[in-house]
């Protein structure tokens, strides 16, 4: 789920520099909405599956895959609407002609790549 988070945060910075139509922006939103609902539902199948069945079972493995694979799959169409949203060269141009524009965005944009693979890695919402 951190990773989807990370993703989301970048692609709505991102889509400042793109003129979205509200279509479009409902559309980014509605995909971003889609993969944290299957990221929830996994989570909740997981773990009401480990109350279940806390011993090793291969119907409670089959059922948590299966899960996991519904968010692969919202996770791959989120991934194919980006594309299909992001895919203007002409505005990536623009996005680094802005930065070059604005040396303080480099370490910014450095900055938020570190403490995004800290937040992936490291920081734990859901502890036990």
């Amino acid at each position: 789920m951190r990773i989807h988070i990370v993703i989301t945060f970048l692609a709505v910075g991102l889509s400042f520099f793109f003129d979205f139509t509200r279509l479009e922006y409902a559309l980014l939103f509605f995909v971003f909405g889609v993969v944290l609902a299957a990221e929830i539902f996994n989570t909740a199948i997981e773990r009401l599956a480990d109350q279940a069945s806390p011993g090793y079972s291969r119907l409670v493995r089959t059922i948590k895959d299966m899960a996991s694979g519904g968010v692969l799959a919202a996770s791959l169409g989120a991934a194919g609407v980006g594309v299909c949203l992001f895919a203007r060269w002409d505005k990536w141009a623009d996005v680094f002609a802005w930065m070059w524009a604005h040396p303080l965005s480099i370490p910014l944009l450095a900055a938020y790549i570190a403490l995004s693979i800290i937040f992936i890695s490291k920081f734990n919402l859901f502890r036990k």
